[in-house]
């Protein structure tokens, strides 16, 4: 790519990508292809030939358990930040927390959620909340504020996701 993305280029990433590591359902299976030719034009990236027939939601669910949920001699790829950030690939360990803390720092609470605050679709989302709120600051003409929510992302990727 020879441009950095631009806020709402970026919101759109993260919201797609938080999209593809859900667990897959039917709306993600509606809209997949749409969502993977968008990501691809954003990022300047090729669609792999085999991601451009259309799947089915049965072969896309199998895929997902056997990548991030279960697998014979272990999971191939834990969406979780702890496992690759702890000691010993720990789950939950104190990446996790801090994950939690910046979301509650903003004000977001994780009570309704199944997966661990540090599960990768989550923190995604949560960068495009911070985009979100990046971006309505700069509707409101507040310089300050979109300094501090782009700092926020900033400290987010780079001690919590990037790692």
């Amino acid at each position: 790519m020879n441009r950095p993305l631009n806020s709402t280029e970026r919101k759109t990433c993260y919201q797609i990508l938080a999209a593809l590591f859900n667990y897959p359902e039917r709306g993600l299976l509606d809209c997949l292809e749409l969502h993977l030719k968008q990501l691809s034009t954003l990022l300047d990236l090729p669609l792999p030939a085999e991601l451009r027939q259309p799947a089915e939601l049965t072969e896309l669910e199998v895929a997902y358990t056997g990548l991030f949920i279960n697998c014979l001699g272990g999971v191939p790829v834990p969406p979780y930040g702890s496992v690759y950030l702890e000691a010993e690939a720990q789950l939950m360990g104190a990446s996790s927390l801090r994950v939690a803390e910046s979301y509650r720092h903003e004000g977001l609470n994780m009570e309704a959620s199944d997966e661990p605050a540090d599960f990768l679709a989550t923190e995604l989302e949560f960068l495009y909340y911070l985009i979100n709120e990046q971006e309505t600051a700069e509707q409101a003409g507040d310089g300050a504020a979109v300094c501090n929510w782009k700092q926020k992302q900033a400290n987010f990727c780079r001690e919590l996701l990037h790692p």
